[in-house]
């Protein structure tokens, strides 16, 4: 660990885990208390990350500043000081330092180089933006997730790989619409519960990231990936209090007008329900061409593609695992097999993040493509049903004794199991959903 991040991880071990052991402090007086993203806003203030107004008042739903969120940044990180650098912000500016020290780290960066913007109101697809430089600045592994906000167009090309890297990680989410899908808004302003969200957000996603490194178990029969978009969450609203109880009236009187129900929260879409799940046992349905080819779409340099995806489909069929949706999950553990922040290298023949339990690790070695690949369908053979290899068929994956058989029948069910995101089997189904209409 580099020395210019020892202030964050110190806070981190020092408060065991205080991004869950954090007590909600709740109070009828104060301004935080019912709302959506209440556990957030608590730890960052309780982190002393954000201060309030006094009285209570913490003003969850005012607009946060640039400024403001990169202060938000540097005292989250415990940042080390900056040099001057924006003529829009004077060294009297009591965010000057903060700024400073977020820009002297490469967090945030101005519109050029005098101009921050230090009172403009910041969009969702630059805060995104900061969060995803913030988590480069501490070496996390990461990965993006496929996008499928229904607006996905209206976030700009500068932003789409920070949005996607920060969805994967379950830090950025989006609004429900009417209609079911979600949009992700990305030139709305943010308030100062949803910074307080992506921050706290960041600091699991770290702290999680740190565990893997210090946790130093046994093998366990469990594979991380690379490091990994998530379910969108809905637009925090203000909850209203529930009306008081009221005394039935006499018989004799008339009954009071019913008041309006407040607006329904919405609900994420759930990842855990058994209803509805697809197989990981089964036939595939996209020809080794077209899988292929949608890598291509994507990462014209891919190496071995074609080669890898025959070895899905003809491997797949064998053992009866769908291999077209085991090649969208290399899709997913090798971002789009670039291996860019991966623990793996494409000279290990491992697509799956086979081995890689912890920070640090480099994973597991195969000879050839047909053995990685056969490596990682033995491994979901594994974990989706109890029965033997087939007939003439050799074991490869070292890790199939690890798996606890029959545990993971679905690819939802791979959530929380291959990978410790709650979102990964949701995110490899996408992937497969989006290579079937190529």
């Amino acid at each position: 660990m580099k020395g210019k991040k020892v202030g964050l991880l110190g806070c981190l071990l020092a408060t065991c885990s205080l991004f869950y052991a954090t007590e909600l402090r709740a109070s009828a007086n104060d301004d935080i208390t019912g709302i959506t993203l209440e556990p957030e806003m608590r730890t960052v203030v309780d982190r002393g990350i954000m201060q309030g107004y006094g009285e209570g008042s913490y003003k969850p739903f005012t607009e946060v500043t640039r400024g403001q969120f990169a202060a938000l940044l540097a005292r989250a990180l415990e940042l080390p000081e900056g040099d001057p650098k924006f003529s829009d912000v004077p060294q009297s500016s009591e965010l000057a330092d903060e700024i400073y020290s977020a820009s002297s780290a490469g967090i945030v960066k101005g519109y050029d180089n005098s101009n921050f913007g230090i009172n403009d109101k910041i969009t969702r697809d630059q805060m995104a933006q900061m969060i995803d430089n913030a988590l480069q600045y501490l070496d996390v592994k990461r990965t993006e997730a496929p996008l499928n906000f229904s607006d996905e167009s209206k976030i700009g090309q500068t932003f789409k790989r920070a949005v996607a890297r920060t969805v994967f990680d379950d830090i950025v989410r989006g609004y429900k619409t009417k209609s079911g899908t979600y949009e992700f808004k990305p030139k709305n302003t943010a308030t100062r519960a949803e910074a307080a969200a992506f921050i706290s957000r960041m600091i699991h996603t770290y702290e999680n990231f740190i565990a893997q490194g210090l946790d130093n178990p046994p093998v366990p029969p469990v594979e991380e990936p690379p490091v990994t978009e998530p379910i969108p969450e809905p637009e925090p609203p203000v909850t209203a209090p529930e009306p008081e109880p009221q005394p039935e009236p006499p018989v004799t009187e008339p009954k009071p007008e019913p008041q309006p129900e407040p607006e329904p929260t919405p609900e994420p879409v759930p990842v855990d329900l058994h209803e509805g799940h697809l197989s990981i046992m089964g036939a595939s349905s996209v020809s080794a061409e077209k899988m292929a080819a949608f890598v291509k779409a994507k990462n014209p340099n891919a190496q071995d593609i074609d080669e890898i995806a025959a070895a899905f489909f003809e491997v797949g069929k064998i053992y009866g695992v769908r291999g077209d949706i085991a090649f969208a999950q290399s899709i997913l553990e090798t971002g789009w097999f670039r291996f860019e922040g991966s623990a793996v290298t494409p000279d290990q023949y491992n697509y799956g993040g086979l081995g890689v339990t912890s920070k640090g690790v480099k994973g597991e070695v195969f000879s050839s493509v047909k053995e990685g690949v056969t490596a990682q369908i033995q491994h979901l053979m594994a974990y989706a049903t109890t029965n033997d290899l087939p007939q003439g068929e050799v074991l490869v994956d070292n890790r199939f004794k690890w798996v606890k058989r029959g545990k993971a029948p679905h690819w939802e069910d791979l959530s929380m199991t291959w990978a410790m995101n709650p979102n990964y089997g949701t995110h490899i189904l996408s992937l497969y959903e989006q290579m079937k209409k190529y």
